[in-house]
């Protein structure tokens, strides 16, 4: 299974958001005999408008640094540690 909640808040330029990722055990493969381990991230984002068309934001995947499986074919790999991104966001016409 994989699950998803996500919850968004926006007020006078100020925005802010967060969402949980569940995912169950499952199988890297169609043979079935490597298992990935069942997994639950957090991840938030902030941002605030500057001008019209202009906003700086800040995210934060993965907050509580959790080691999740991404793949095992034929080495475990993991997925990113807890990764923070700053920037500005244009929206052009």
């Amino acid at each position: 299974y994989n699950l998803a909640f996500t919850a968004r808040y926006q007020e006078r330029g100020w925005t802010g958001s967060g969402q949980v990722r569940v995912t169950g055990p499952q199988f890297e493969h169609d043979q079935n005999t490597l298992t990935l381990r069942r997994a639950t991230v957090l991840d938030l984002h902030g941002g605030r408008d500057v001008v019209r068309g202009v906003r700086a934001f800040v995210a934060i995947e993965d907050v509580f640094d959790e080691e999740y499986d991404v793949g095992r074919t034929p080495t475990l790999t993991i997925g990113l540690p807890r990764t923070v991104r700053a920037g500005v966001q244009v929206d052009l016409p």
